[in-house]
């Protein structure tokens, strides 16, 4: 008898797809970044059953079965008259979508080896960072050749980096030989087959032990739990081997980085620079820089927008993208303004926008980099604040889609057509078909191009390269389709859509008649801010707190307010009061809509107050089910990760949370069904 590794079991549940699973048992349609079918768990008459391709599960609005894709085979199974349990599930996935995984002997012999494996990597994790506090321990020692030669931390010094940051980071600095290093490793039970399974060390002819990146400065590689699984090593400004007085004169200067090496612990498509440090921030900001450099990342973080972090030189991997996934979907590309950092945004694009990503660009004046401006503005601007650094990126920041449509101004003939196909391409593979629809519109106004002609172009380029920047799972077969196949949204954004049209236009109308603060506006608004949920879209929380403030406004002002609290439009004209011109608009497409309904069916436009009310009920408890399950499903891969880690403490600490949250959602549930 055997079992499977948890580690396997996570692994399929990430990477076995489950629309291609689902898919065997009905139909599946397009619902914006989400997709939807007849639910196989009841005789479903309409399409209830909504499946997440990027989180990979499913949930049925209308029965209320959902769960992983293993849930999902297992399900499909049953239906088929073919049940299987559990670790049979498990492993037909993974032969059918080529996912490796690990069987584990239940005798004891193989505790004693799952006991071992996990000795070993915590080993190797032991191992890196007893090398890290090395070379942070060398920064005063000399380093590099000739005329540059100075020590890592006089360079770091004079790259702006504070004490503060060389120690957050734990930079330091590689010394010409290691000899007497790699002599204490040994002392400590490290042998040289560790040490050259990592590279860390090599031994030369004359049996010298030298660093694999001696004479350069040191950015240790941490993943996202902190622990140190890498080196990056930079060359001294200047120092190239000829400078070294054995070196051959002919030979080509050193490579300006020199990283470790792919490891069982050390995987970079599946790291980013600066994410331990940043991940909170992250999360509670709700956005991520992307930047180029480990040195742009360090003076992000010391100048205070601790929400970045770094590629290092590579374009973003879809593991990267799915592991910001967990934090936000907000993402601003900092990269350099010559051709290799546009073409390296063009890369990340390929791969963020078919995750559903919402993407800027922030191009810096002059090609600087980061660190440069910042450098710069800070010289400047020495009591600088955070929200002053951050409005004075926010001058040279656009939206993606603008800025890639004005790279386009300056070219013609051939290279413009070529342009033109990239930006089309870049529409098609977007899945959320409303911001689809809005990005042909607005590159149709920015091309000054025919809307139909750039639908026309964009569907093209969906019909002929239908994988092309997908980023499918293991396995996956990608969408295909139309550039409108529906007008869909993805639940929460619907949800929230509708909760907010509502309150502009029925804001004032009450579930009790003399009790104005059961008045949609105002009961909403305090119902949110009891259970601390916010919309996902900035703007519609904004326009959720103007709501409410214009309720509060016109409660002030009236004096007979039950005779037109259920007048429709009633707080329509404070919105479109409001300082920020943003709300004012919001607010008057929602008002142009109605009116455009008006017209086509006159009072049969508006729906009666009794609907407006169980309709914002409805809604509330959606938004709130949504918000409340991705909760739980982070606080699960934090268990997750914290078992890995042995946090016994930290386990207890977000199990409790997560039942917590789960007795919400039971509630919520409760509710709905009633």
């Amino acid at each position: 008898m055997s079992s499977i590794t948890p580690a396997s079991v996570a692994r399929v549940r990430r990477d076995a797809p489950i629309r291609s699973v689902l898919g065997k048992a009905g139909t599946i349609m397009s619902a914006g970044s989400k997709e939807k079918m007849r639910c196989i768990a009841h005789n479903d008459k309409n399409p209830s059953l909504q499946i997440d391709p990027i989180r990979n599960n499913c949930h049925c609005w209308s029965c209320g079965w959902g769960g992983d894709v293993i849930e999902a085979y297992m399900k499909v199974q049953e239906v088929n008259n073919t049940p299987v349990d559990f670790p049979t599930a498990v492993r037909a996935l993974a032969a059918e979508y080529n996912i490796p995984i690990e069987e584990t002997a239940t005798d004891p012999h193989y505790k004693e080896a799952a006991a071992a494996a996990k000795q070993r990597t915590a080993h190797a994790f032991s191992l890196h960072q007893y090398v890290a506090d090395h070379y942070h321990d060398q920064l005063h020692q000399e380093i590099g050749y000739g005329p540059s030669k100075t020590t890592a931390h006089a360079y770091f010094t004079a790259r702006g980096l504070t004490q503060a940051t060389i120690d957050a980071f734990h930079l330091g600095g590689a010394p010409h030989t290691s000899h007497t290093f790699v002599q204490t490793l040994h002392g400590q039970g490290y042998t040289t087959e560790d040490i050259a399974q990592y590279e860390l060390f090599r031994e030369d002819r004359n049996h010298d032990w030298q660093s694999t990146i001696h004479d350069r400065v040191v950015y240790p590689i941490q993943n996202h739990m902190g622990q140190v699984v890498g080196f990056a090593g930079r060359i001294l400004p200047s120092t190239t081997p000829s400078d070294s007085p054995n070196a051959n004169a002919t030979q080509n200067k050193a490579p300006k980085y020199i990283n470790s090496s792919v490891s069982d612990i050390y995987h970079k498509k599946e790291l980013l620079y600066g994410l331990f440090q940043a991940k909170s921030t992250i999360s509670k900001q709700d956005h991520c820089y992307i930047v180029e450099g480990y040195q742009d990342v360090l003076a992000m973080h010391q100048a205070g927008i601790t929400e970045t972090v770094a590629v290092c030189g590579v374009a973003l991997s879809k593991e990267q993208v799915r592991m910001l996934h967990n934090f936000t979907d907000q993402i601003t590309l900092m990269l350099d303004g010559d051709t290799a950092g546009q073409t390296a945004m063009l890369r990340h694009l390929e791969v963020l926008l078919p995750a559903n990503y919402y993407v800027n660009i922030c191009i810096l004046p002059d090609n600087q980099d980061p660190d440069d401006y910042l450098r710069t503005y800070l010289h400047n601007n020495p009591n600088a604040s955070r929200e002053e650094l951050l409005s004075s990126l926010a001058t040279h920041t656009q939206d993606w889609l603008t800025h890639c449509a004005q790279l386009l101004a300056p070219l013609n003939g051939k290279p413009l057509r070529q342009a033109q196909e990239n930006l089309f391409k870049l529409i098609s593979v977007m899945p959320d078909k409303v911001r689809q629809e809005s990005a042909i519109r607005q590159v149709a106004k920015l091309l000054d191009i025919s809307y139909d002609i750039v639908t026309y172009e964009v569907s093209k380029q969906a019909s002929q390269h239908p994988a092309q920047f997908l980023v499918p799972k293991s396995g996956e077969v990608p969408r295909r389709g139309g550039v409108v196949e529906s007008k869909n949204t993805p639940k929460q954004q619907q949800t929230e859509k509708t909760i907010l049209r509502h309150l502009v236009l029925y804001g004032t109308y009450r579930i009790t008649p003399d009790d104005p603060t059961t008045a949609i506006a105002h009961w909403i608004y305090q119902d949110l801010q009891q259970d601390a949920i916010t919309l996902q879209n900035p703007i519609l929380q904004q326009l959720l707190e103007a709501t409410y403030q214009a309720h509060t406004d016109w409660l002030a002002t009236q004096d007979d307010q039950e005779a037109i609290c259920y007048r429709p439009y009633t707080l329509v004209s404070h919105l479109q009061c409001h300082p920020d011109p943003i709300m004012c608009e919001c607010t008057t497409r929602i008002y142009n809509q109605q009116r455009s309904r008006e017209f086509t069916y006159g009072d049969d436009a508006h729906p009666s107050i009794e609907e407006v009310l169980d309709t914002m009920e409805t809604q509330v408890l959606h938004l709130k089910i949504g918000i409340i399950e991705t909760h739980i499903k982070k606080l699960s891969q934090s268990i997750y990760d914290a078992l890995e880690q042995d946090n016994i403490e930290k386990y207890k600490e977000l199990n409790q949370e997560k039942t917590r949250w789960t007795e919400m959602l039971r509630v919520a549930w409760g509710k709905m069904r009633e």
